[in-house]
């Protein structure tokens, strides 16, 4: 799939080098892992010896050669398939230790893989970056609802969208949904549509001598 994706040029694509890339401007930088390349183990040992999703070690060095500045300044934004840590299911925490060496402040971290919607505070294991967490794995798949006693109580939730999907199936399913981002400026703000078009949650965030701050939050379910 590489070679089609990519920038186009004269209406043709110039092919994507590697499965990560790094959008950036005066204010922000949003940066895409590729946390599925060692994310798969050996057959049937892989439920046992669970892959720690670890970066490769390209990127990693890529990562080296993006932070080479020490006097930059902008917002950090990352995005990824496997969760760094979940209220609710397994953690992928390797990542983020590899993201030390470079990353100081906490970033605003998207991923999917868990099929629901939550929003996390900011939290982190020892010795690797703080984020704020956001699970958007609602798009494409039937979405789990949050159980009644999750095994990881000590992740700090803001939000999980409990709602149930109305359907003739008797299926006990949430609601599928998407997330838009917008820049402007130092101003990056994020909206969690659902499938019918409401938007679930809205928040603002700006970014001071690289360190982020929520201006605000709004929650309409």
């Amino acid at each position: 799939m590489l070679p089609t994706l990519g920038s186009i040029e004269g209406g043709l694509s110039q092919g994507q080098k590697a499965s990560f890339f790094c959008l950036e401007n005066e204010f922000w930088r949003i940066i895409a892992l590729d946390t599925g390349y060692n994310s798969v183990g050996l057959p049937l040992l892989e439920y046992i010896f669970w892959p720690d999703c670890a970066l490769p070690a390209e990127l990693v060095s890529w990562l080296g050669e993006l932070f080479k500045r020490d006097d930059d300044r902008r917002g950090t934004v990352l995005l990824s398939h496997h969760q760094y840590f979940s209220r609710f299911d397994k953690w992928y925490p390797k990542p983020a230790l590899q993201l030390a060496r470079f990353i100081t402040a906490p970033v605003l971290w998207f991923w999917g893989h868990e099929h629901r919607m939550a929003i996390y505070k900011e939290f982190g294991v020892e010795g690797a970056v703080k984020a704020y967490g956001r699970c958007i794995g609602h798009g494409g798949m039937p979405v789990d609802l949050p159980p009644d006693a999750p095994p990881h109580p000590e992740c700090p939730l803001e939000f999980v969208d409990r709602r149930h999907y109305k359907n003739d199936e008797n299926l006990q399913i949430g609601i599928n949904g998407f997330v838009q981002i917008t820049l402007r400026d130092n101003v990056l703000r994020v909206e969690y549509r659902d499938v019918y078009g409401t938007v679930v949650c809205s928040e603002d965030w700006t970014v001071k001598d690289g360190v982020l701050s929520r201006l605000a939050i709004k929650f309409s379910v």
